[in-house]
């Protein structure tokens, strides 16, 4: 085997490797399993009970993914757990406000400051 394919076999080899890996290591931020999941429009009445204007829920990373804004007109992304409806993450603008499961937001629908 001449040493051009030899080289093409390992850089190969290396990739599937480093793809493996990546793919080991990545995980979902939500574990609950769909059989639990709440509907799409209960998390968006939660979120409307939040104060929040919602433009978008998707799913991202096993859970809810909220696109909006809260009731002082900031830009958010919320994720939530969709079976519990617990906040996960929250990002105001560009900052990240919340990354802690057992924290939700404030009761006027606010983000929760970074020290709560």
């Amino acid at each position: 085997m001449n040493s051009v394919r030899k080289r093409q076999i390992f850089v190969a080899g290396l990739l599937g490797v480093g793809l493996m890996a990546t793919a080991t290591f990545a995980s979902d931020d939500c574990t609950a399993p769909m059989s639990t999941w709440q509907p799409r429009e209960a998390m968006e009445q939660k979120a409307i009970e939040m104060g929040w204007t919602v433009d978008r829920i998707r799913t991202d990373d096993g859970c809810y993914k909220v696109y909006g804004k809260d009731a002082n007109g900031q830009r958010i992304e919320a994720k939530f757990d969709p079976a519990t409806f617990a906040l996960v993450k929250l990002k105001q603008g560009d900052e990240i406000k919340h990354e802690d499961k057992a924290e939700k937001p404030d009761a006027d629908g606010t983000a929760p400051s970074p020290g709560n």
